[in-house]
């Protein structure tokens, strides 16, 4: 492995917005990130690695629930043995029983929506550098060319309309202390 950049740049490429979330491009630090939707709608829904559902001792009481009810190594070579064997059914039924009751889910954090114009006909681009993280757009609004830039951490590092910046938008995510939101 080396730390020289790729004489070819990593780079994937879009040439329309996404419709759905499956078709978004994902930002973030592993802390903090989003899915870009792209186009002038600017949608950004935007996850936090804080958010959960449940309570602060449902994991640990449904580990112990878990644990209790067997699940372990011996169970985990049980599931290896019947994955080796191709038995799809078995090896299903066992890794159920390392769930429990109540899995924690990973909940969103919330969606943000900055309208940027409308986009003209004539073209738009989204390409997301592997190598810097960056997502950059391109596109026309109103015949003036509009360019974006989302990036690590998760932030809409700018927004130009033209040749002038017309917004620069930094609003870092700040997890509090429950001591702190009294």
């Amino acid at each position: 492995m080396t730390d020289q950049p790729s004489p070819t740049p990593l780079r994937l490429r879009w040439d329309s917005p996404a419709r759905h979330w499956t078709e978004s491009t994902p930002v973030g630090n592993g802390t903090i990130g989003a899915m870009v939707f792209g186009d002038a709608r600017g949608r950004f829904a935007l996850n936090d690695s804080s958010v959960w559902s449940g309570t602060p001792d449902t994991p640990d009481a449904a580990l112990r629930s878990v644990v209790a009810a067997g699940a372990g190594p011996q169970r985990l070579a049980d599931v290896r043995e019947a994955v080796a064997h191709r038995d799809e059914e078995r090896a299903e039924a066992l890794l159920r029983t390392f769930e429990g009751l109540w899995s924690q889910e990973f909940l969103p954090l919330g969606d943000l929506d900055l309208d940027l114009g409308r986009i003209d006909d004539d073209g738009y681009e989204r390409v997301l550098d592997l190598e810097s993280a960056v997502l950059t757009e391109r596109f026309s609004s109103g015949g003036i060319p509009v360019r974006t830039e989302e990036g690590n951490p998760v932030a809409l590092n700018g927004a130009t309309f033209g040749d002038a910046v017309a917004l620069m938008l930094s609003a870092p995510l700040v997890k509090l202390d429950a001591s702190e939101a009294r």
